[in-house]
């Protein structure tokens, strides 16, 4: 099952902000062979919800030649910004104010190692981008022979 997010955002400038755009930022990757069951899933409603599609990380890193046995691969940085698109919704933040989405990783298992660093993010009407903190992710994957 591919990560979705409830996400909560909070203004904290001293003006109101108009988005425009949101997404995540894909900052590293890496493959470890699980020991581990998974915990499930629960339903959470949002305010708004987004279905961000996942590029073809693992083809990415396999086209490097690091990924030979499809196992074991060391951490390996890529620089991959995924925005939803088209994004027909503007939303107008008051300061001080507060926006919550859902945001669906769709194709995440799929495209992605089992170990990855990514930071979710907005962007206003201005180009100023706000970004969270790293946020580690782990699933078991889905593989291919």
């Amino acid at each position: 099952m591919d990560p979705a997010f409830d996400v909560l955002f909070q203004n904290t400038t001293r003006r109101d902000l108009v988005i425009t755009s949101l997404g995540i930022e894909i900052c590293s990757v890496a493959h470890v062979t699980p020991y581990m069951g998974s915990p499930p899933a629960r339903k959470i409603e949002c305010q708004a919800k987004y279905r961000l599609r996942i590029p073809d990380i693992n083809q990415e890193i396999r086209n490097r030649g690091v990924w030979s046995d499809g196992r074991v691969l060391e951490t390996q940085r890529v620089k991959c910004k995924v925005a939803v698109k088209p994004f027909k919704d503007m939303f107008v933040i008051e300061r001080n104010g507060l926006f919550r989405y859902g945001l669906w990783l769709d194709g995440y298992v799929k495209n992605v190692p089992t170990n990855s660093i990514i930071r979710l993010w907005l962007q206003n009407k201005e180009g100023s981008v706000f970004l969270s903190p790293h946020i580690r992710l782990t699933h078991i994957g889905c593989f291919e022979d």
